[in-house]
């Protein structure tokens, strides 16, 4: 049991490195921490309600790129998709950890 609470914390960290650690869209990588995510949610709205908008995104290599409102649509819809995916997987790797019976079935649970 401590051993699966060991684990299941193991894999909330790298749930959490994955989703703040950055997507990509399109060929561009795009930061995602909480700031990040907050920011694109921003101007996603800002977007929708905005005809002919366009913003000049710095990228998370510190290039920049033009995006219209549709773009950012898509930004925002990967983002999601991206933080999803982390917790999808999160929660597959936890049910594997409460089935495991044995240490090695709980140390066989990796990210």
């Amino acid at each position: 049991s401590d051993l699966q609470v060991a684990k299941w914390a193991q894999i909330k960290q790298a749930r959490s490195s994955a989703e703040f650690g950055g997507f990509t869209w399109d060929g561009s990588p795009f930061d995602s921490d909480a700031i990040s995510q907050s920011r694109i949610q921003g101007a996603v709205q800002l977007a929708a309600m905005a005809p002919g908008f366009t913003i000049d995104w710095t990228l998370a290599n510190n290039s920049a790129r033009n995006l219209s409102a549709a773009d950012l649509a898509n930004v925002g819809a990967a983002l999601g998709m991206h933080v999803a995916a982390q917790h999808a997987k999160a929660r597959l790797l936890r049910s594997q950890i409460e089935a495991a019976t044995t240490v090695a079935e709980v140390d066989a649970v990796t990210w």
